[in-house]
């Protein structure tokens, strides 16, 4: 062990491994932190009026659904669509709560409160909207992009969610059963949350029920099944990656301090 008696490699890489150890236990709790926020947000989409109301096409609106048992802060939140909508998200969500979004004033849905009113539109066409919480991570995202999953414009229905956990495709959306659908109350009959989800609501992706569906639900389901194996697979790599690496180094800087310390006492 002649290097560890040498006096300049004693002191200076002492000194070096004592600074390296510090940023690692700093730095390596940031990463883990948005692991947890994605694991850890119960925000979801619950209900769209993209078709509007009987008075008027432009009465559109955005339901939100808190699905944990605390509130939410949605402050430096953001919800954004492909066709150039973008809501600067405020307010908070009260524990298994809705939060309504009004389209140009609070008159869109009559005699009901909204929570924050917002400028712009869907598009009757569908798209692809998504939530971003106040450190830019994805919350929640509906890949609409070939039709909206469900509503109907001619009689007025909403596009209700069915279920609230993970990713959500055209089987997880029903038309509400009124025109109008349910703002800030659960959705109509038919619909269930999480808490009431069993194997027979389950999205059936078998090969043979997609093969008897409509030519236009199969695109849909495809599509949807392209975006959720992205997302999954960005889900598994990078954020255990970040994770994992920063507490090995910060381990193993610790283990070399105190090493060097024994030996040089």
């Amino acid at each position: 062990m002649y290097f560890l008696s040498r006096p300049d490699w004693r002191w200076d890489n002492l000194i070096f491994l004592k600074v390296l150890s510090i940023l690692f236990f700093i730095i390596s709790p940031l990463f883990p932190f948005r692991v947890m926020a994605e694991n850890g947000t119960n925000i979801f989409f619950s209900e769209i009026a993209w078709m509007g109301s009987e008075n008027s096409y432009a009465d559109e609106w955005i339901e939100l659904y808190n699905n944990s048992d605390e509130k939410i802060n949605l402050l430096g939140w953001t919800l954004k669509s492909d066709n150039g909508l973008k809501i600067n998200l405020l307010g908070e969500i009260v524990p298994k709560g809705f939060f309504l979004l009004e389209r140009t004033d609070d008159d869109t849905v009559k005699d009901i409160p909204s929570d924050q009113i917002y400028k712009g539109n869907l598009g009757n066409s569908g798209g692809k909207i998504t939530i971003y919480d106040d450190s830019g991570l994805e919350i929640d995202s509906l890949n609409c992009s070939l039709g909206w999953f469900k509503g109907n414009n001619s009689a007025k229905q909403t596009m209700e969610r069915i279920r609230f956990e993970g990713l959500s495709g055209p089987s997880d959306w029903q038309d509400s059963k009124l025109p109008g659908g349910t703002p800030k109350n659960k959705n109509s009959s038919g619909a269930i949350i999480s808490s009431e989800i069993s194997a027979k609501n389950v999205p059936d992706l078998s090969l043979a029920t997609i093969a008897s569906e409509t030519k236009d639900s199969i695109q849909n389901k495809e599509n949807y099944l392209a975006f959720a194996a992205t997302k999954i697979q960005f889900k598994k790599s990078p954020n255990s990656f970040f994770f994992v690496l920063p507490l090995i180094l910060s381990l193993f800087s610790a283990i070399m301090v105190l090493f060097l310390r024994r030996s040089l006492s």
